[in-house]
């Protein structure tokens, strides 16, 4: 009894598991597995183009700012300086 509670707890677990590698295998086609802004890396799951991106909450943006002459990576309004997907991390 005990292994059948644990299988039904395991189960949706492992369902969103092989649903979420199928998804990142989806990327559309042309899509690089990284592209940068400047000299920041940005790496798949993560992209420049809302096509390229896992979905529109890891779309990010790079910007050019005229004023200072710079190029910077955007999350929204949110400055992104080292993405690392290895660390599920943004900052």
């Amino acid at each position: 009894m005990e292994f059948s509670r644990l299988l039904l707890l395991c189960l949706p677990v492992a369902v969103w598991m092989l649903a979420a590698a199928e998804v990142a295998v989806a990327r559309s086609p042309g899509c690089p597995n990284t592209t940068w802004c400047a000299d920041i890396e940005v790496p798949y799951p993560y992209g420049l183009d809302e096509e390229c991106a896992i979905h529109s909450g890891f779309h990010l943006n790079c910007v050019n700012k005229t004023k200072d002459h710079t190029t910077k990576l955007y999350q929204d309004t949110v400055e992104v300086t080292k993405i690392s997907v290895q660390d599920n991390n943004e900052t």
